[in-house]
């Protein structure tokens, strides 16, 4: 028979104030499936709300002489990192952080005011704190700072605004030509 009390008892009669096994625990398939559903459903909600900021990345990713074409490696490199922590991560309890909830609502109101104004900037800016509140809501504080950098490298994939980029990439040309005629 399954124990739980630590005192030889039996699952049919409890241990005074010890706390009984979760339905998960017992390998109750209501539990998995309403997990795996609200997983799915929320999953499928995030692919709809982000189809627009998904656009709004693969424009600045694709216009010809882009410098930020690199952008689409940035989320698989950000995953491996995630992937190298694997162990470590698995080391650590998982206990989710309630207030990570704020960071959730309030990217979902970055959405929602990036979508009204139609600012693709506000929505994509909404994306890695949704991933951060998620992760500390899902995972915790702890495995959220063992994740610190996979999270922050996914800065990397945001495009900076076109003006000081465009700025910036002259001086470093005029630089550059200017180095050339000297050493020549």
């Amino acid at each position: 028979a399954k124990q739980y009390g630590g005192k030889g008892m039996t699952q049919g009669t409890p241990q005074p104030g010890a706390a009984p096994p979760l339905p998960h625990e017992e390998g109750d398939s209501r539990f998995t499936f309403a997990w795996i559903s609200l997983c799915v459903i929320f999953l499928v909600y995030f692919a709809l709300a982000y189809i627009p900021t998904y656009h709004y990345f693969r424009f600045n990713w694709d216009i010809e002489g882009s410098y930020y074409t690199h952008g689409y490696l940035i989320p698989p490199i950000s995953l491996f990192f995630v992937w190298q922590k694997r162990k470590q991560l698995s080391q650590v309890p998982i206990k989710p952080w309630l207030p990570g909830y704020s960071l959730i609502f309030l990217s979902c109101f970055m959405l929602l005011i990036g979508d009204i104004s139609s600012i693709s900037l506000i929505s994509a800016l909404s994306l890695v704190p949704l991933i951060v509140g998620l992760s500390l809501v899902l995972l915790g504080r702890q495995q959220t700072l063992m994740l610190w950098f996979p999270l922050f490298f996914l800065l990397f994939m945001y495009p900076l605004p076109y003006g000081p980029t465009t700025h910036i990439a002259f001086n470093i040309k005029l630089l550059a030509t200017e180095s050339s005629v000297k050493i020549a």
